[in-house]
């Protein structure tokens, strides 16, 4: 298990994004799924199609994203404008004391210290497990993926 300070990675961290069936948002819905392990599921839902991948992640990463979160106070999201139909990020971190919740505006996360370091790493790992498919962010990150796999389902 990966180790920031006292702070442990979760158990599994979850990462959404998006919207499935809105005709204004042209990259859809993301489900991301990291274990403390690396293992990592992403699935992609778009306007009825979904994909799905699975990927090792590096634990340098994962670290470094989990030490942004921490940063910015997790399990405390600050609080931040949400203007009407805004584009939400939800992070669900399950952990040994139960499972913890954030939600932040999409456009908000960057305004918001340690969550503006996380969501581009989290964004990244996105891009690199879609096979750069989903682009919704750009990919700033080297290569921090292996051992990828796609399968459609519709």
């Amino acid at each position: 298990m990966l180790a920031f300070g006292s702070r442990m990675f979760p158990t599994r961290l979850e990462y959404n994004a998006g919207l499935d069936n809105a005709p204004g948002d042209p990259f859809g819905r993301t489900e991301l799924a990291i274990e403390a392990d690396g293992s990592a599921t992403l699935v992609h839902k778009r306007m009825g199609q979904t994909k799905r991948w699975t990927a090792k992640v590096d634990a340098a990463t994962l670290a470094a994203a989990w030490a942004a979160l921490v940063k910015g106070g997790w399990p405390t999201v600050p609080q931040h404008p949400i203007p009407g139909g805004s584009a939400m990020r939800t992070l669900i971190a399950h952990t040994a004391e139960g499972t913890q919740r954030g939600d932040v505006a999409w456009n908000g996360a960057k305004n918001l210290d340690g969550y503006n370091e996380a969501f581009p790493i989290l964004d990244s790992i996105v891009r690199q497990i879609s096979q750069d498919t989903v682009k919704a962010t750009p990919n700033t990150l080297p290569p921090v993926v292996t051992d990828i796999v796609c399968e459609t389902t519709n």
